[in-house]
């Protein structure tokens, strides 16, 4: 990933209330932010690096993904 992070779900629907945690490698919360139905999310200022995204909403269990930032080089 460079600028921005493509989400899908696997039935095909995101929750519109869901809530994006993006954590650092360590655990570290980053970024917190309301989907309100949107399917990317802006990662450009963040540095090339492992990090973590905890996708959280009542509607379903959370889920963790794992995502990789390359570098502009």
């Amino acid at each position: 990933v460079r600028d921005m992070l493509n989400l899908q779900a696997t039935d095909g629907v995101l929750p519109s209330d869901a809530e994006v945690h993006i954590l650092s490698s360590t655990g570290q919360t980053l970024r917190t932010e309301r989907l309100a139905g949107r399917t990317q999310i802006d990662v450009s200022d963040l540095a090339s690096g492992i990090y973590f995204l905890s996708l959280r909403s009542p509607a379903m269990a959370t889920t963790t993904r794992r995502f990789v930032v390359a570098g502009g080089e």
